[in-house]
């Protein structure tokens, strides 16, 4: 499922790429710096500060958790 939602993320960020080229009549590489500036941005907002260390992060019980709720919500 991830797999599929960063593909068609990432045909949506190709597609506006090519969009800003041609609305614009923008140089392909200033349009692909133009856009991952705003894609930084966002991620930057998303995650609330830059290079979030992610290596502390306790990844098993969070999967365990998520199995756990799971399980419950099934029976």
């Amino acid at each position: 499922m991830a797999v599929l939602g960063a593909l068609v993320g990432g045909a949506l960020v190709g597609l506006f790429v090519a969009l800003i080229q041609r609305h614009d009549r923008m140089d392909a590489l200033l349009a692909s710096i133009v856009t991952l500036l705003m894609l930084y941005s966002v991620n930057f907002q998303v995650m609330g500060k830059p290079n979030l260390n992610l290596m502390r992060f306790d990844v098993f019980s969070l999967l365990f958790g998520v199995l756990k709720l799971k399980a419950l919500l099934s029976a």
